[in-house]
This record gives C-alpha cells, structure tokens and sequence, in this order.
C-alpha cells in the first residue's frame, strides 16, 4: 500500500519539481500545445459520440430485469469508454509530441542528477522508439480485443472487463511516461515491461494519479508534461533497483 501512495505522490512531485525549476517551462510549453489542441479534440469527440458509443455497446429489451441490467451495463460500458478514451489520448499525446516530451525528460533528469543525461540521437535510436511505440500500441490494441471476447459473457464477462480493463489501461499509462527515461538507459521493450511488473503497485499508483488529474476539467491539460517529469522522477528513484 506504501508502494501505491508512493507512485500516486510522484504525479505531484512533477509538478512541484516543473515550479521549483522554472527553467523547464520552456521545454514543457510545446507538449502543453500540443496537449490543449488534443484534449479538446478527444474531449468534443467524447461528449459528441459517447451516447451512441453506449448505445452500440447495450443491447435492446424490456421490462424492469432489463432495465436493472440496462443500468449495470451502461455504468460498465462508460468505464470501458472511459479507460479507452484515456489511453488513447494519453498515447496519441506522446506519440505526437514524443520528440518534446523527450527532451522536457531529458532536462528534468539532468536538473535532478547535477549534471547532463542526454544520450547521443541516430537514426537507429528514432527507428527503434518508433517501433517500440507501435508494438506498445498492438499489444494494448490485442489484449482489449481479448478482454472484448470475455466481455461477450453476460454478466461476469462485463466485470471482468472492466476490471482487467483498468489494470492493463493503468499499465500501459505507467509504460507511456517511464518510457522516457527507460530508453536512455537502453533497455529493450521486455525490460521495460519487466520493470513495470516488477514495480506494479508503484506503477499503478503513478498511472491512477495521472487518470485522476486527466479526469479534472482543464487541470488535466498540463497532466501529459507533468507525468513526463514525475515518470522520470520516479525511474530514478528505482534505479538501484533497476541495475541490480
């Protein structure tokens, strides 16, 4: 439990960290951009489609067993609408500002370490995070495809969807803004993946904190440069961890 409220705390400490050093507004101000232009696409979408979403997702019926069951469905399929929404947005926000959000990573480490921590760029490197970036995609996009399956299971399937559903959201957020900080390190996809296993109660408390912040009306525009700086934060506070 410790594990969790620490992860949760490091959601604030980016942004305490992003004020004590106000020399990194000027690389947080581009993924802030970007940030705005995608929260309120994905936030007219969400508001525009959510009701016909729900509808496609609840079957029709009558009577008042069906209505209990109408009622149990749609709190489950917007929580499902939910978590797809928010990592969807979360992952096209770093895929579309990845380049600034490395850099605004890079920066906060190298305040936090006392010195430089920025690795040399090549092609291979962009090649390899591209590709690392659209494997984390078709991971996420097949696991929820499987747990779509299981959701076709009245009754039970919809609960194990949704709760399997948060998790694997809440995994792969945590993956999103460490990756940062993980790729200077060199370490393959599976390591990273490994290390978030391995850390999973810290992982999850970092990715519920930036889920809860996205989830507050205008506050959750600046929760993309703040988890950038907090992942980062916490990776090094892993790294004995990390190397041992």
């Amino acid at each position: 439990m410790l594990q969790f409220i620490m992860g949760l705390s490091y959601v604030v400490r980016g942004a305490g960290f992003i004020n004590a050093q106000r020399s990194l507004l000027k690389y947080a101000l581009t993924p802030l951009l970007i940030n705005f232009v995608l929260y309120l696409a994905f936030g007219w979408m969400a508001i525009a489609n959510f009701s016909s979403w729900l509808k496609r997702l609840l079957p029709a019926g009558q009577g008042y067993l069906w209505l209990i069951a109408y009622i149990l469905a749609m709190a489950v399929g917007c929580i499902i609408l939910t978590l797809l929404i928010v990592y969807t947005f979360v992952l096209v926000g770093n895929i579309v500002a990845s380049p600034f959000n490395d850099l605004l990573s890079e920066k906060a480490e190298s305040l936090a370490a006392g010195q430089d921590v920025g690795a040399p760029v090549s092609l291979r490197a962009i090649g390899q995070a591209v590709f690392q970036e659209l494997t984390k995609a078709a991971i996420f996009v097949v696991i929820m495809l499987a747990l779509l399956v299981i959701n076709l299971v009245p009754v039970i399937g919809s609960v194990i969807y949704m709760l399997a559903g948060g998790l694997v959201t809440l995994f792969f957020i945590s993956l999103q803004f460490f990756d940062y900080a993980l790729s200077r390190r060199g370490l393959r996809l599976s390591d990273k993946i490994r290390l978030v296993f391995d850390h999973y109660l810290v992982a999850a408390g970092f990715s519920l904190g930036v889920f809860l912040v996205l989830m507050i009306p205008f506050i959750g525009l600046v929760v993309i440069p703040v988890a950038v700086v907090g992942g980062t934060l916490l990776i090094r506070d892993l790294e004995a961890p990390i190397e041992e």
